[in-house]
């Protein structure tokens, strides 16, 4: 992705920060970015694939796949390329999902918040955090909870944003632009032989003869 193309992200998702930060647990606000219907895709997807492991599980299934998504996607970007900027995207968008899981949990007693099937909490059935925390005897504490997630998500924004800002900001490095040379190897430049300097001979002198004499055998010394 090129620099301007991901200074057009950020840009969208500064936006996109500022309207959930100043809007909390507004569903017309949270669910009205784009995000939300991606998050909300694995969401339902999660119901499905946590299924075979029971009723709460399936339940709790699609909060927990829609916040795995992004952390299994910053995990696959820094282990194939150890791309930061993309993990750190990855980060805003796991807080993005927490928004919307802290509006869901706030709404468990409220049961107003406007469900896939058309109706609100108390219209239809079918409101996670609702038979959630019911099952774990804890539906009195729903908007502090939901707070808490919120919060955490708001946190987690703003982190993933400001670390992308200050990756793409930070000068590139110029060994990466024209090919970094690591300890422990050598280009082909530096294995080339130097040519050699002007007036010298590239072959080497031949050496004289060396002309040994042997002392005579088979003769007596004179006495």
């Amino acid at each position: 992705m090129s620099r301007a193309a991901k200074a057009a992200l950020l840009v969208l998702l500064a936006w996109w920060t500022w309207r959930l930060l100043t809007h909390p647990f507004q569903q017309d606000v949270v669910g009205g970015i784009f995000m939300h219907r991606v998050d909300l895709m694995f969401h339902e997807a999660g119901h499905l694939l946590w299924s075979p492991f029971g009723e709460f599980m399936t339940m709790f299934g699609g909060t927990l796949n829609q916040c795995l998504v992004p952390i299994v996607c910053a995990i696959a970007f820094y282990r194939g390329s150890r791309d930061l900027f993309a993990v750190s995207v990855m980060g805003w968008w796991l807080g993005e999902n927490l928004q919307d899981v802290g509006m869901y949990i706030n709404d468990a007693r409220d049961l107003q918040l406007q469900l896939l099937g058309g109706g609100t909490g108390a219209e239809i059935e079918g409101h996670d955090w609702e038979h959630l925390l019911t099952m774990m005897h804890a539906i009195t504490l729903d908007h502090r909870i939901g707070h808490v997630v919120q919060t955490a998500g708001a946190v987690l924004m703003i982190a993933g944003l400001g670390a992308a800002i200050f990756l793409l900001a930070r000068p590139q490095d110029r060994g990466q632009a024209g090919g970094t040379r690591t300890a422990g190897t050598r280009t082909t430049e530096s294995a080339r032989p130097l040519p050699p300097r002007a007036g010298t001979s590239t072959i080497a002198p031949r050496r004289a003869p060396e002309h040994r004499t042997a002392a005579p055998t088979g003769q007596q010394s004179p006495t």
